[in-house]
């Protein structure tokens, strides 16, 4: 879920991708790839103009994450999520 816009009731008036859930710890890249690419740098408009600078000159210099979705799924395993 958005932190930025995670006040905005109801629900239905937070902006396109707020709010992702995965079925599997697997699913955590996705998710973050897609709220990344649709909600902060497209739909948010409550995140800060500095971070969205960030994750737009982030998201020019690299094409991947780091580390890949397998990487992501054994970090999150490591810390115990299942």
């Amino acid at each position: 879920r958005c932190r930025y816009c995670a006040s905005i009731h109801p629900i239905k008036n937070r902006p396109r991708g707020a709010m992702y859930y995965f079925k599997t710890v697997d699913g955590v890249y996705q998710v973050a790839q897609n709220m990344n690419k649709l909600h902060f740098i497209q739909t948010c408009q409550l995140i800060p103009k500095d971070v969205r600078t960030q994750l737009e000159n982030l998201h020019k210099t690299s094409r991947r994450a780091s580390g890949g979705k397998e990487y992501w799924a054994e970090c999150l395993r490591g810390m115990g999520v299942y």
